[in-house]
Protein backbone atom coordinates (compact mmCIF):
# COMPACT_ATOMS: atom_id res chain seq x y z
CA UNK A 1 0.00 0.00 0.00
CA UNK A 2 3.01 2.32 0.48
CA UNK A 3 3.32 2.99 -3.25
CA UNK A 4 -0.39 3.82 -3.50
CA UNK A 5 -0.17 6.17 -0.50
CA UNK A 6 2.87 7.92 -1.96
CA UNK A 7 1.08 8.36 -5.30
CA UNK A 8 -2.02 9.69 -3.57
CA UNK A 9 -0.10 12.27 -1.53
CA UNK A 10 1.66 13.49 -4.67
CA UNK A 11 -1.70 13.75 -6.46
CA UNK A 12 -3.15 15.80 -3.59
CA UNK A 13 -0.30 18.31 -3.97
CA UNK A 14 -0.80 18.45 -7.74
CA UNK A 15 -4.54 19.07 -7.44
CA UNK A 16 -3.94 21.81 -4.87
CA UNK A 17 -1.47 23.45 -7.24
CA UNK A 18 -3.88 22.94 -10.15
CA UNK A 19 -6.60 24.85 -8.32
CA UNK A 20 -4.45 27.97 -7.89
CA UNK A 21 -3.03 27.84 -11.39
CA UNK A 22 0.46 26.65 -10.44
CA UNK A 23 0.13 23.32 -12.25
CA UNK A 24 -1.11 22.44 -15.74
CA UNK A 25 -3.49 19.49 -16.16
CA UNK A 26 -1.04 18.05 -18.69
CA UNK A 27 1.46 17.57 -15.84
CA UNK A 28 -0.93 15.68 -13.54
CA UNK A 29 -1.36 11.89 -13.47
CA UNK A 30 -4.90 11.27 -14.67
CA UNK A 31 -5.26 7.49 -14.69
CA UNK A 32 -4.43 4.82 -12.08
CA UNK A 33 -5.14 1.10 -12.14
CA UNK A 34 -5.36 -0.58 -8.74
CA UNK A 35 -5.26 -4.35 -8.72
CA UNK A 36 -5.38 -6.87 -5.91
CA UNK A 37 -7.45 -9.63 -4.34
CA UNK A 38 -11.01 -8.95 -3.20
CA UNK A 39 -11.22 -7.10 0.09
CA UNK A 40 -7.70 -5.65 0.01
CA UNK A 41 -8.93 -2.06 0.28
CA UNK A 42 -9.17 -0.73 -3.27
CA UNK A 43 -12.53 0.98 -2.71
CA UNK A 44 -11.49 2.32 0.68
CA UNK A 45 -8.33 3.69 -0.95
CA UNK A 46 -10.37 5.60 -3.55
CA UNK A 47 -12.55 7.08 -0.79
CA UNK A 48 -9.50 8.10 1.25
CA UNK A 49 -7.84 9.55 -1.85
CA UNK A 50 -10.81 11.81 -2.56
CA UNK A 51 -10.84 13.01 1.06
CA UNK A 52 -7.11 13.66 1.01
CA UNK A 53 -7.38 15.62 -2.22
CA UNK A 54 -10.47 17.46 -0.98
CA UNK A 55 -12.48 16.60 -4.09
CA UNK A 56 -15.73 14.73 -4.83
CA UNK A 57 -15.72 10.99 -5.48
CA UNK A 58 -17.79 9.83 -8.45
CA UNK A 59 -18.32 6.08 -8.85
CA UNK A 60 -19.26 3.82 -11.73
CA UNK A 61 -18.94 0.19 -12.74
CA UNK A 62 -20.03 -2.30 -15.37
CA UNK A 63 -22.68 -3.74 -13.05
CA UNK A 64 -24.11 -0.34 -12.06
CA UNK A 65 -24.31 0.79 -15.69
CA UNK A 66 -25.90 -2.49 -16.73
CA UNK A 67 -28.48 -2.21 -13.97
CA UNK A 68 -29.35 1.34 -15.04
CA UNK A 69 -31.88 0.27 -17.64
CA UNK A 70 -33.22 -2.82 -19.37
CA UNK A 71 -29.88 -4.34 -20.38
CA UNK A 72 -30.12 -2.72 -23.82
CA UNK A 73 -26.77 -1.51 -25.09
CA UNK A 74 -28.12 2.01 -25.52
CA UNK A 75 -29.09 2.20 -21.84
CA UNK A 76 -25.66 0.92 -20.81
CA UNK A 77 -23.82 3.46 -22.94
CA UNK A 78 -26.02 6.33 -21.74
CA UNK A 79 -25.34 5.41 -18.10
CA UNK A 80 -21.59 5.20 -18.78
CA UNK A 81 -21.55 8.59 -20.54
CA UNK A 82 -23.66 10.13 -17.77
CA UNK A 83 -21.12 9.09 -15.15
CA UNK A 84 -18.25 10.68 -17.05
CA UNK A 85 -20.31 13.82 -17.73
CA UNK A 86 -21.06 14.08 -14.02
CA UNK A 87 -17.37 13.78 -13.24
CA UNK A 88 -16.45 16.50 -15.74
CA UNK A 89 -19.11 18.79 -14.24
CA UNK A 90 -17.66 18.32 -10.74
CA UNK A 91 -13.96 18.47 -11.62
CA UNK A 92 -11.53 18.40 -10.03
CA UNK A 93 -12.69 15.02 -8.76
CA UNK A 94 -11.81 11.35 -8.46
CA UNK A 95 -13.77 9.05 -10.76
CA UNK A 96 -13.62 5.53 -9.33
CA UNK A 97 -14.33 2.72 -11.82
CA UNK A 98 -14.86 -0.55 -9.98
CA UNK A 99 -14.80 -4.02 -11.58
CA UNK A 100 -12.97 -2.69 -14.63
CA UNK A 101 -11.90 -6.24 -15.49
CA UNK A 102 -15.58 -6.86 -16.33
CA UNK A 103 -14.77 -5.12 -19.61
CA UNK A 104 -13.35 -7.87 -21.83
CA UNK A 105 -10.23 -7.89 -23.95
CA UNK A 106 -11.56 -7.26 -27.46
CA UNK A 107 -8.80 -9.38 -29.01
CA UNK A 108 -9.96 -12.51 -27.18
CA UNK A 109 -13.68 -12.30 -27.96
CA UNK A 110 -15.06 -15.21 -29.97
CA UNK A 111 -18.69 -15.47 -28.90
CA UNK A 112 -21.64 -14.65 -31.15
CA UNK A 113 -22.51 -11.37 -29.41
CA UNK A 114 -18.96 -10.02 -29.32
CA UNK A 115 -20.03 -6.85 -31.18
CA UNK A 116 -22.00 -5.80 -28.07
CA UNK A 117 -18.89 -6.11 -25.89
CA UNK A 118 -16.64 -4.42 -28.44
CA UNK A 119 -18.89 -1.37 -28.58
CA UNK A 120 -19.02 -0.91 -24.81
CA UNK A 121 -15.24 -1.25 -24.52
CA UNK A 122 -14.86 1.30 -27.30
CA UNK A 123 -17.22 3.64 -25.44
CA UNK A 124 -15.14 3.41 -22.27
CA UNK A 125 -11.94 4.05 -24.21
CA UNK A 126 -13.50 7.09 -25.85
CA UNK A 127 -14.50 8.53 -22.47
CA UNK A 128 -11.07 7.92 -21.02
CA UNK A 129 -9.24 9.59 -23.87
CA UNK A 130 -11.59 10.71 -26.63
CA UNK A 131 -12.57 13.90 -28.42
CA UNK A 132 -14.15 15.28 -25.26
CA UNK A 133 -11.32 15.77 -22.78
CA UNK A 134 -11.66 15.34 -19.02
CA UNK A 135 -9.48 18.03 -17.38
CA UNK A 136 -9.49 17.68 -13.62
CA UNK A 137 -11.00 14.18 -13.67
CA UNK A 138 -8.56 11.64 -12.25
CA UNK A 139 -9.73 8.11 -13.04
CA UNK A 140 -8.90 5.40 -10.52
CA UNK A 141 -9.91 1.96 -11.78
CA UNK A 142 -9.93 -1.19 -9.68
CA UNK A 143 -9.82 -4.86 -10.63
CA UNK A 144 -8.85 -8.28 -9.34
CA UNK A 145 -7.38 -9.60 -12.60
CA UNK A 146 -5.30 -6.99 -14.47
CA UNK A 147 -4.07 -9.59 -16.96
CA UNK A 148 -7.60 -9.81 -18.39
CA UNK A 149 -7.77 -6.13 -19.39
CA UNK A 150 -7.84 -4.90 -22.96
CA UNK A 151 -4.32 -3.51 -23.67
CA UNK A 152 -5.87 -0.26 -24.92
CA UNK A 153 -7.20 0.45 -21.43
CA UNK A 154 -3.73 0.63 -19.91
CA UNK A 155 -1.89 2.46 -22.65
CA UNK A 156 -0.36 5.88 -22.03
CA UNK A 157 -2.93 8.58 -21.41
CA UNK A 158 -5.52 6.21 -19.96
CA UNK A 159 -4.91 3.89 -17.00
CA UNK A 160 -1.20 4.23 -17.52
CA UNK A 161 -0.02 3.78 -13.94
CA UNK A 162 -0.52 0.37 -12.30
CA UNK A 163 -0.19 -0.22 -8.56
CA UNK A 164 -0.81 -3.60 -6.98
CA UNK A 165 -2.48 -3.59 -3.57
CA UNK A 166 -1.22 -6.55 -1.61
CA UNK A 167 -2.63 -7.94 1.63
CA UNK A 168 -1.36 -5.92 4.61
CA UNK A 169 1.77 -7.01 6.45
CA UNK A 170 1.95 -7.76 10.17
CA UNK A 171 2.39 -4.13 11.23
CA UNK A 172 -0.37 -2.89 8.95
CA UNK A 173 -2.74 -5.61 10.18
CA UNK A 174 -2.11 -4.54 13.76
CA UNK A 175 -3.00 -0.94 12.86
CA UNK A 176 -6.12 -2.02 10.95
CA UNK A 177 -7.24 -4.17 13.88
CA UNK A 178 -6.81 -1.28 16.29
CA UNK A 179 -8.86 0.95 13.98
CA UNK A 180 -11.74 -1.52 13.78
CA UNK A 181 -11.59 -2.40 17.49
CA UNK A 182 -12.19 1.19 18.54
CA UNK A 183 -12.67 1.20 22.32
CA UNK A 184 -12.41 -2.59 22.61
CA UNK A 185 -9.21 -4.18 24.02
CA UNK A 186 -7.62 -0.85 25.03
CA UNK A 187 -3.85 -1.10 25.44
CA UNK A 188 -3.81 -4.70 24.19
CA UNK A 189 -0.72 -5.72 22.19
CA UNK A 190 -2.15 -6.91 18.87
CA UNK A 191 1.12 -8.10 17.33
CA UNK A 192 0.43 -11.78 18.01
CA UNK A 193 -3.07 -11.53 16.59
CA UNK A 194 -1.69 -9.79 13.51
CA UNK A 195 0.83 -12.59 13.01
CA UNK A 196 -1.93 -15.19 13.20
CA UNK A 197 -4.02 -13.17 10.74
CA UNK A 198 -1.26 -12.75 8.14
CA UNK A 199 -2.73 -13.15 4.68
CA UNK A 200 -5.99 -11.50 5.71
CA UNK A 201 -7.28 -8.38 3.97
CA UNK A 202 -8.75 -5.24 5.49
CA UNK A 203 -12.22 -6.61 4.84
CA UNK A 204 -11.25 -9.85 6.60
CA UNK A 205 -10.15 -7.86 9.65
CA UNK A 206 -13.49 -6.06 9.78
CA UNK A 207 -15.24 -9.45 9.73
CA UNK A 208 -12.89 -10.83 12.40
CA UNK A 209 -13.55 -7.93 14.77
CA UNK A 210 -17.30 -8.16 14.17
CA UNK A 211 -17.17 -11.88 15.01
CA UNK A 212 -15.07 -11.27 18.12
CA UNK A 213 -17.65 -8.75 19.35
CA UNK A 214 -20.40 -11.30 18.77
CA UNK A 215 -18.51 -13.92 20.80
CA UNK A 216 -18.11 -11.49 23.71
CA UNK A 217 -21.73 -10.34 23.46
CA UNK A 218 -23.02 -13.91 23.51
CA UNK A 219 -20.89 -14.59 26.58
CA UNK A 220 -22.31 -11.52 28.30
CA UNK A 221 -18.95 -9.81 28.89
CA UNK A 222 -16.46 -7.36 27.42
CA UNK A 223 -14.30 -8.53 24.54
CA UNK A 224 -11.13 -10.41 25.41
CA UNK A 225 -8.10 -11.09 23.22
CA UNK A 226 -9.14 -14.75 23.12
CA UNK A 227 -12.30 -13.73 21.26
CA UNK A 228 -10.20 -12.07 18.59
CA UNK A 229 -7.79 -15.01 18.33
CA UNK A 230 -10.65 -17.52 18.16
CA UNK A 231 -12.29 -15.55 15.35
CA UNK A 232 -9.05 -15.33 13.39
CA UNK A 233 -8.65 -19.10 13.63
CA UNK A 234 -12.34 -19.71 12.99
CA UNK A 235 -13.89 -22.89 14.38
CA UNK A 236 -11.19 -25.53 14.00
CA UNK A 237 -12.81 -28.95 14.00
CA UNK A 238 -9.81 -30.83 12.65
CA UNK A 239 -8.75 -33.92 14.52
CA UNK A 240 -5.31 -34.01 16.19
CA UNK A 241 -4.07 -36.23 13.36
CA UNK A 242 -5.35 -33.77 10.77
CA UNK A 243 -3.67 -30.89 12.62
CA UNK A 244 -0.37 -32.77 12.52
CA UNK A 245 -0.76 -33.33 8.79
CA UNK A 246 -1.57 -29.66 8.21
CA UNK A 247 1.46 -28.61 10.25
CA UNK A 248 3.73 -30.98 8.31
CA UNK A 249 2.32 -29.62 5.04
CA UNK A 250 2.98 -25.96 5.90
CA UNK A 251 6.35 -26.79 7.44
CA UNK A 252 7.33 -28.48 4.19
CA UNK A 253 6.59 -25.31 2.23
CA UNK A 254 8.63 -23.20 4.66
CA UNK A 255 11.68 -25.45 4.97
CA UNK A 256 11.98 -26.12 1.23
CA UNK A 257 11.60 -22.40 0.46
CA UNK A 258 14.45 -21.51 2.80
CA UNK A 259 16.58 -24.34 1.43
CA UNK A 260 16.14 -22.88 -2.06
CA UNK A 261 17.06 -19.38 -0.93
CA UNK A 262 13.53 -17.98 -1.01
CA UNK A 263 12.35 -15.80 1.89
CA UNK A 264 9.58 -16.83 4.26
CA UNK A 265 7.50 -14.03 5.73
CA UNK A 266 5.46 -16.22 8.08
CA UNK A 267 3.82 -19.62 8.45
CA UNK A 268 0.35 -20.09 9.86
CA UNK A 269 -1.87 -23.03 10.75
CA UNK A 270 -5.10 -21.05 10.70
CA UNK A 271 -8.18 -23.22 10.22
CA UNK A 272 -9.11 -23.57 6.58
CA UNK A 273 -6.43 -21.11 5.53
CA UNK A 274 -3.04 -22.33 6.72
CA UNK A 275 -0.28 -20.97 4.54
CA UNK A 276 3.33 -19.91 4.18
CA UNK A 277 3.53 -16.24 3.26
CA UNK A 278 6.09 -14.25 1.33
CA UNK A 279 7.71 -17.07 -0.63
CA UNK A 280 9.33 -16.56 -4.02
CA UNK A 281 12.40 -15.11 -5.71
CA UNK A 282 11.98 -11.37 -6.12
CA UNK A 283 13.86 -10.83 -9.37
CA UNK A 284 12.92 -8.46 -12.14
CA UNK A 285 14.08 -11.01 -14.72
CA UNK A 286 13.48 -14.50 -13.29
CA UNK A 287 15.50 -17.26 -14.90
CA UNK A 288 14.50 -20.87 -15.48
CA UNK A 289 15.91 -21.97 -12.12
CA UNK A 290 13.81 -19.35 -10.32
CA UNK A 291 10.66 -20.72 -11.92
CA UNK A 292 11.68 -24.27 -11.08
CA UNK A 293 12.31 -23.24 -7.47
CA UNK A 294 8.83 -21.80 -7.30
CA UNK A 295 7.39 -25.05 -8.66
CA UNK A 296 9.36 -27.07 -6.11
CA UNK A 297 8.07 -24.77 -3.37
CA UNK A 298 4.47 -25.13 -4.52
CA UNK A 299 4.67 -28.92 -4.28
CA UNK A 300 6.75 -28.96 -1.08
CA UNK A 301 3.70 -29.31 1.19
CA UNK A 302 2.61 -32.42 -0.66
CA UNK A 303 6.19 -33.70 -0.59
CA UNK A 304 6.39 -33.23 3.19
CA UNK A 305 3.23 -35.25 3.67
CA UNK A 306 4.62 -37.97 1.39
CA UNK A 307 8.00 -38.20 3.14
CA UNK A 308 6.99 -37.71 6.77
CA UNK A 309 3.54 -39.28 6.81
CA UNK A 310 3.90 -41.90 4.09
CA UNK A 311 1.31 -40.53 1.68
CA UNK A 312 -0.09 -37.16 0.61
CA UNK A 313 -3.61 -35.97 1.29
CA UNK A 314 -5.81 -34.04 -1.12
CA UNK A 315 -4.82 -30.79 0.63
CA UNK A 316 -2.44 -29.68 -2.12
CA UNK A 317 -5.10 -30.12 -4.78
CA UNK A 318 -8.66 -28.91 -5.15
CA UNK A 319 -9.67 -25.53 -6.51
CA UNK A 320 -7.98 -23.03 -8.80
CA UNK A 321 -5.98 -21.50 -5.94
CA UNK A 322 -4.61 -24.85 -4.74
CA UNK A 323 -0.90 -25.72 -4.80
CA UNK A 324 -1.36 -28.26 -7.58
CA UNK A 325 -3.46 -25.93 -9.74
CA UNK A 326 -0.96 -23.08 -9.40
CA UNK A 327 1.97 -25.40 -10.12
CA UNK A 328 0.23 -26.79 -13.21
CA UNK A 329 -0.48 -23.26 -14.45
CA UNK A 330 3.10 -22.08 -13.88
CA UNK A 331 4.61 -25.20 -15.49
CA UNK A 332 2.45 -24.74 -18.59
CA UNK A 333 3.42 -21.07 -18.84
CA UNK A 334 7.11 -21.89 -18.49
CA UNK A 335 6.85 -24.29 -21.43
CA UNK A 336 4.61 -22.20 -23.65
CA UNK A 337 5.17 -18.53 -22.79
CA UNK A 338 8.66 -18.45 -21.29
CA UNK A 339 10.42 -20.61 -23.89
CA UNK A 340 11.64 -23.43 -21.62
CA UNK A 341 10.26 -26.32 -23.68
CA UNK A 342 13.42 -28.34 -24.41
CA UNK A 343 11.38 -31.12 -26.04
CA UNK A 344 9.74 -29.07 -28.79
CA UNK A 345 12.06 -26.07 -28.90
CA UNK A 346 11.35 -22.34 -28.89
CA UNK A 347 7.79 -21.42 -29.70
CA UNK A 348 5.68 -18.80 -27.97
CA UNK A 349 2.18 -20.03 -27.22
CA UNK A 350 0.11 -17.67 -25.05
CA UNK A 351 -1.89 -19.07 -22.16
CA UNK A 352 -5.44 -17.76 -21.61
CA UNK A 353 -6.00 -15.48 -18.65
CA UNK A 354 -8.80 -17.51 -17.07
CA UNK A 355 -8.26 -20.87 -15.41
CA UNK A 356 -11.42 -22.28 -16.98
CA UNK A 357 -9.99 -21.59 -20.45
CA UNK A 358 -6.62 -22.98 -19.37
CA UNK A 359 -8.18 -26.35 -18.64
CA UNK A 360 -9.38 -26.50 -22.22
CA UNK A 361 -5.84 -25.82 -23.43
CA UNK A 362 -4.54 -28.90 -21.63
CA UNK A 363 -7.37 -31.03 -23.00
CA UNK A 364 -6.76 -29.74 -26.52
CA UNK A 365 -2.98 -30.13 -26.37
CA UNK A 366 -2.20 -33.57 -24.90
CA UNK A 367 1.49 -33.15 -25.70
CA UNK A 368 1.67 -30.03 -23.53
CA UNK A 369 -0.28 -31.83 -20.80
CA UNK A 370 2.22 -34.71 -20.89
CA UNK A 371 5.16 -32.29 -20.68
CA UNK A 372 3.58 -30.48 -17.73
CA UNK A 373 2.92 -33.81 -16.01
CA UNK A 374 6.56 -34.82 -16.51
CA UNK A 375 7.83 -31.48 -15.22
CA UNK A 376 5.66 -31.65 -12.11
CA UNK A 377 6.81 -35.21 -11.39
CA UNK A 378 10.41 -34.01 -11.64
CA UNK A 379 10.00 -31.02 -9.31
CA UNK A 380 7.96 -33.11 -6.88
CA UNK A 381 10.85 -35.55 -6.72
CA UNK A 382 13.23 -32.67 -5.97
CA UNK A 383 10.91 -31.41 -3.23
CA UNK A 384 10.81 -34.90 -1.70
CA UNK A 385 14.62 -35.07 -1.77
CA UNK A 386 14.91 -31.76 0.10
CA UNK A 387 12.31 -32.78 2.68
CA UNK A 388 14.10 -36.11 3.20
CA UNK A 389 17.39 -34.30 3.78
CA UNK A 390 15.83 -31.69 6.10
CA UNK A 391 13.23 -33.92 7.70
CA UNK A 392 14.13 -32.98 11.27
CA UNK A 393 13.77 -29.30 10.42
CA UNK A 394 10.33 -29.98 8.93
CA UNK A 395 9.30 -31.81 12.10
CA UNK A 396 10.61 -28.99 14.31
CA UNK A 397 8.76 -26.29 12.38
CA UNK A 398 5.60 -28.42 12.43
CA UNK A 399 5.87 -28.89 16.21
CA UNK A 400 6.29 -25.15 16.72
CA UNK A 401 3.27 -24.46 14.51
CA UNK A 402 1.15 -26.89 16.51
CA UNK A 403 2.15 -25.10 19.70
CA UNK A 404 1.76 -21.50 18.50
CA UNK A 405 -0.43 -21.64 15.34
CA UNK A 406 1.70 -18.96 13.65
CA UNK A 407 5.43 -18.25 13.28
CA UNK A 408 7.10 -15.23 11.75
CA UNK A 409 9.83 -15.66 9.16
CA UNK A 410 12.65 -15.14 11.64
CA UNK A 411 11.33 -17.86 13.94
CA UNK A 412 11.02 -20.29 11.05
CA UNK A 413 14.55 -19.52 9.86
CA UNK A 414 16.01 -20.07 13.35
CA UNK A 415 14.27 -23.42 13.72
CA UNK A 416 15.44 -24.57 10.29
CA UNK A 417 19.00 -23.44 11.00
CA UNK A 418 19.03 -25.38 14.27
CA UNK A 419 17.64 -28.40 12.42
CA UNK A 420 16.57 -30.00 15.71
CA UNK A 421 14.15 -32.88 15.94
CA UNK A 422 10.64 -32.06 17.07
CA UNK A 423 8.40 -34.44 18.98
CA UNK A 424 5.08 -34.57 17.23
CA UNK A 425 1.99 -35.49 19.26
Amino acid sequence: MDEAVEWGMALAKDIAALRIGERDWADVDRGLLLSGPPGCGKTIYAQALARTCGVPLIQGSWSSWLANGTGHQGDFLLALKRTFADARAKSPCILFLDEVDSFPNRGELTHAYKDWDIQVVNALLAELDGVESRPGVVVVAACNNPHLLDPALVRSGRLDRHIQIRPPDRRALSIIMREHLGDDLPGQDLDGAALLALGATGADVERIVRGARRRARNAGRSMEITDLLAEIGDADDRTPQEMVRAAIHEAGHAVVALELGMPVGAATLRAGDGKVIGVGHDRYYPIERDIRDQLVGLLAGRAAEQVVMGEPSAASGGGESSDLAQATWLAARSLSEFGYDTERGLLWQPMPGRMADFRRVLVGDPTLADLVRSMLADVFSEACDIVTRRRTAVQSVATALLERTALDGGEVARIVEADGRGDLP
